[in-house]
């Protein structure tokens, strides 16, 4: 067991290392510096699974029984893709990172132990419950949801609900229940807990690159890599939002390709390099509760003989520093609204230009088509004309 980077002994070689989070947990960050690294780790025999910072959906195959609704419908080719090139690959050691193998479904996994083709080191990374408990609420408004965070608190954190592991946000964040599912897989001593450090905020790195046997500053973190926090009011605006939006009839296919675009993608970087509004602030009770969660966790994971780099006491918070009844805003600055919804608007502009673009495609395909089969020239040269209509028509919406 390590309780420091210098501690740490690299993980053999031809071992693949599979990162599996938990969300909200240095994961983005972690990506980043990989996949902006893979020259500087090549030189060293690592090389980083997949051609993206993160094989999202990809990995959505590889862990769920279904891919969610609103998601590309190759993701079992990409995961087959993945797979294949992990298993071809020659690198001394490979790593994997994906905070959705966090939740991974029991029928699943059999499969993606067999799809690695070779000897599994798991990393989790940890931080304290209390402190990411904002940034899930906030996720999941981004993901569509619509309770307010005072609501998603009292659900998540019901007493009476025990330690869950059926809902998403527990089969990710039960430290518990990832130890009791993965040490009989794979082995106390090939998993490691790294738990981040709140004063040294380049642990992370260090971490890792002392796990793949790469001198310190090997990783360097990726610029254009950005996981902002929102203010309190926006999120509530946006939580209004996604309420008309469903009491409108709106897809979550066409959620995720708009307003999540608009309100993600598409932010401004002086807001999100300066927030403006009101952080939002998680209760003390909610605080407390988090750490009564976490309590036979971390004391299992002292007796399960895993690796730990880092203080498990850090993944405690003190409760006082939490504000006792914090106040929800009712009121977003007109600023702010008047940007999000500019945002909106230009994102739902081009949405409409994309499927008319795509209906006039479909009819130029048809008309092609019956252009062909036409038994008299008259009617091919009407076809004619009508294609070029459409392809004239096309070519001034570019």
């Amino acid at each position: 067991m390590a309780n420091s980077i210098a501690d740490i002994v690299p993980i053999e070689v031809g071992t693949r290392l599979v990162h599996i989070g938990p969300p909200k947990t240095g994961t983005s960050a972690l990506q980043g510096a990989f996949h902006h690294s893979r020259a500087a780790l090549a030189e060293y025999g690592v090389e980083y699974a997949g051609k993206l910072r993160h094989s999202r959906v990809a990995m959505m195959a590889a862990a769920y029984d279904t891919v969610p609704e609103g998601y590309p419908a190759d993701a079992a080719q990409r995961w087959a893709r993945l797979a294949a090139s992990i298993q071809a690959s020659r690198a001394d050691r490979v790593v994997l990172s994906s905070e959705t193998l966090a939740g991974i479904s029991e029928a699943k996994i059999g499969p993606f132990l067999d799809a690695m083709a070779g000897p599994i080191h798991i990393v989790i990374t940890l931080r304290p419950l209390a402190s990411i408990l904002a940034s899930n609420w906030q996720q999941s408004i981004q993901d569509e949801m619509s309770l307010s965070y005072d609501g998603w608190l009292a659900r998540t954190l019901d007493p009476s609900a025990g330690n869950p592991t059926t809902s998403p946000f527990w089969r990710r964040h039960n430290l518990g229940h990832q130890l009791d599912l993965w040490i009989p897989l794979v082995g106390a001593k090939n998993i490691t807990l790294v738990v981040l450090s709140p004063t040294d905020r380049g642990m992370l790195f260090a971490a890792f690159e002392a796990l793949v046997g790469v001198p310190a500053g090997t990783l360097t973190p990726d610029p254009l890599v950005a996981n902002p926090s929102f203010p309190h009011d926006e999120m509530e605006m946006l939580r209004a939002f996604n309420t008309a939006f469903k009491e409108g009839g709106g897809s979550r296919t066409e959620y995720l390709k708009n307003a999540r675009e608009a309100v993600i993608h598409r932010r401004p970087a002086a807001s999100i390099e300066n927030p403006a509004g009101t952080p939002i602030a998680t209760p003390r009770w909610a605080a407390e509760a988090a750490n009564e969660k976490l309590r036979p966790w971390v004391e299992q994971a002292r007796g399960s003989g895993v690796n730990v780099v880092g203080d498990l006491d850090d993944l405690f918070v003190d409760p006082l520093s939490y504000a006792s009844d914090p106040v929800a805003p009712s009121r977003v600055g007109v600023e702010e609204a008047g940007d999000l919804a500019y945002r909106l608007y230009r994102v739902g502009v081009e949405y409409g230009v994309r499927q008319g673009r795509r209906a006039m495609l479909e009819e130029l395909r048809s008309t092609a088509e019956a252009a062909a089969a036409s038994p008299t020239s008259r009617l091919r040269r009407a076809a004619v004309t009508r294609v070029r209509r459409l392809i004239s028509a096309l070519e001034s919406r570019r």
